[in-house]
């Protein structure tokens, strides 16, 4: 389950680009009085009907995920940023920020990996339709640079990037924002390899009561204490 405040803000867009409620909500179980009430929840497979409807209905062309993930502003946007700026490190900073972002926006996972000297962050979208997978990664990085933007003012861990998707002008100024100078497309997955330097730096906001208040576990639901997300050691991906 999610909460409903990310499809609602999906539906706006969609209604700005001409498709009509009706369109927007076929086959999705959803009624269009819910997405006025922020604590309605919804689950995966209804988020991804309406992401397939808004595809089906203005198209696939590169650049539309991304304009609808720039307007992602979430209510919980506050909690978002003392979750993320009250952790004890970078690294755990970047780990509650993804878990938020999958119970809330994202329809991928994401697991951090070491590889190496590096930390990588891998997508799996294998889950979603096809036609929705650059819809749905161009929408994640839109929500990034937007929640980066107002909430999260800090330097960017991102060394390069990989990504499937096949190369684009209107990538070139979301790679200058996220601060990815070496970006690969039409890559066999998508990853984020992050500088594990500044991950082990120490947020300069640190608040174990707020960590622990805002942490996210497995559920979705916030512990009394704080948790974190388990590295795999592995050589790669399992």
């Amino acid at each position: 389950m999610r909460p409903i405040s990310t499809t609602a803000l999906l539906v706006d867009f969609a209604l700005g680009r001409g498709l009509s409620i009706a369109s927007i909500l076929r086959h999705t179980g959803i009624r269009d009085v819910q997405l006025a009430h922020p604590g309605t929840e919804i689950t995966f497979t209804q988020h991804v009907a309406v992401i397939r409807n808004i595809v089906h209905g203005i198209g696939d062309e590169a650049g539309f995920g991304l304009m609808a993930g720039l307007t992602c502003h979430p209510p919980q946007i506050g909690a978002i940023e003392r979750a993320v700026m009250s952790q004890p490190t970078v690294r755990q900073a970047f780990e509650v920020a993804i878990r938020f972002a999958e119970r809330s926006c994202s329809l991928a996972r994401h697991t951090i990996e070491r590889r190496g000297d590096e930390i990588e962050l891998v997508r799996d979208d294998s889950m979603l339709p096809v036609e929705i997978r650059r819809f749905a990664l161009e929408h994640d990085i839109g929500a990034l640079v937007s929640v980066q933007r107002d909430a999260v003012q800090m330097r960017r861990p991102i060394k390069r990037a990989e990504t499937t998707v096949a190369a684009d002008p209107v990538y070139e100024g979301i790679a200058v924002v996220l601060g990815v100078r070496d970006l690969m497309f039409e890559a066999p997955r998508t990853a984020l390899v992050l500088d594990p330097l500044l991950l082990d730096m120490p947020m300069p906001q640190a608040n174990p009561c707020f960590a622990g208040l805002y942490a996210v576990r497995d559920d979705g639901r916030a512990p009394r204490h704080p948790t974190r997300v388990r590295f795999d050691d592995g050589p790669g991906p399992r």
